[in-house]
């Protein structure tokens, strides 16, 4: 007749028989032979991902062994009751074992999970199908932009630069990862890539900056890349930029910052002293003015001096006359950098004679290299008795 199916049984012979189950029995000879049919087990490895379904390859050793992906299973039938183990062996790029969940926390010999060496170990009893899932995170990045101006605030004609560098604050590798920056259009200002990461992955056509840095790992940071330009008269005011960076698996993120371009405003003031009595001295003050908050870099004033008939040597005095000096009847003065709202004066003087009688006219003028020029004149009347 028929009897049960045994393909999902494991059988074992005790006793007296051997183990194909043969017993020899002498006359008046008693012998006992025990056969035990005990059902087989399942054993499942199920891969899950955090969030569901994301791409990648996890390596599986033991007795569940093979390659798995999001939703995929590795199953193994037909075994014995006992213990077995399965382990992790190998994660996919920017994922990280989450959890090991076993389905048999109710049996008498529940399996049992380590996930420092990522192993499950199934405790399989008769007929039980064990299923363990093993969850991965993904690890994504977390990209940064910081952008920092060489200086706040400069004076216009004066260098400024700003530098930009990208961080991976995240735990998962930032694929691809590309800079871009349009700097500010000012009339007159060439930007530069002053430095830059090795490689030179970094452009920069007129004013699009544009960096291409590759893959960039878990707190990781590439950069700093260094643009300079320079300053111009007509730059005043604040300029604001913005750099974005992005990845193949991280959206935009920006990073500002601004720079103000603070100006000078020079102007050049001239009075004489007169009228005056012929025999009595002539004097002019030149005062240099700084009008507005920004530096005038290399003040220098320059005077051609009178010459009318009777008068004596030219001389100097006043606050800034150090700086001043007369040489072939020129005046020049070098009163180098002028602060905002600061000014330089000084004071010419000569003697007069009934020869200068009339009108000693004067001009000044005033240079910079950073704010243009300006002049200014002055006549002082010599008056002689009639």
């Amino acid at each position: 007749g028929t009897g049960t199916d045994l393909t999902n049984y494991v059988t074992t012979i005790t006793g007296d028989c051997d183990s194909s189950g043969n017993v020899s029995v002498s006359p008046n000879q008693n012998k006992t032979c025990t056969i035990t049919n005990t059902r087989k087990g399942t054993i499942i490895v199920a891969k899950q991902t955090d969030p569901a379904g994301q791409p990648g390859s996890f390596t599986f050793t033991g007795v569940a062994a093979g390659m798995l992906s999001a939703g995929q299973q590795i199953v193994v039938s037909n075994l014995a009751p006992g213990s077995y183990t399965s382990t992790e062996s190998n994660l996919a790029a920017d994922f990280s074992l989450e959890s090991i969940a076993c389905d048999d926390g109710s049996s008498a010999t529940p399996s049992t999970v380590n996930l420092a060496t990522r192993t499950a170990t199934f405790k399989l009893d008769p007929g039980e199908t064990v299923t363990c899932t093993f969850t991965n995170k993904k690890l994504n990045p977390n990209l940064a932009v910081t952008k920092t101006a060489d200086a706040a605030s400069v004076t216009a004609g004066d260098a400024v630069g700003f530098s930009i560098s990208v961080t991976n604050n995240g735990l998962g590798t930032a694929n691809n990862v590309a800079l871009s920056d349009t700097l500010p259009a000012i009339p007159g200002v060439t930007w530069a890539i002053a430095s830059q990461p090795s490689g030179n992955p970094c452009t920069l056509t007129g004013n699009a900056l544009s960096c291409t840095f590759g893959n960039l790992a878990p707190g990781a940071t590439v950069g700093p890349v260094h643009i300079t330009g320079t300053s111009a008269a007509n730059s005043c005011g604040t300029w604001n930029n913005t750099a974005t960076a992005q990845a193949d698996n991280n959206t935009a993120v920006t990073g500002s910052a601004s720079i103000f371009v603070d100006c000078a405003t020079i102007k050049l003031s001239k009075t004489g002293n007169g009228p005056v009595s012929a025999g009595d001295p002539i004097s002019f003050t030149i005062t240099a003015l700084n009008d507005n908050s920004g530096t005038a870099h290399n003040v220098t004033v320059t005077d051609t001096l009178p010459t009318n008939a009777g008068l004596g040597a030219w001389t100097l005095s006043g606050a800034n006359a150090g700086a001043c000096s007369i040489a072939s009847g020129v005046l020049t003065c070098n009163f180098g950098d002028v602060a905002g709202h600061a000014s330089k004066t000084v004071t010419l003087t000569a003697s007069t004679t009934a020869a200068t009688c009339g009108t000693v006219p004067n001009a000044a003028s005033v240079t910079t290299s950073n704010d243009g020029s300006d002049s200014s004149n002055a006549s002082v009347t010599v008056q002689c008795p009639s």
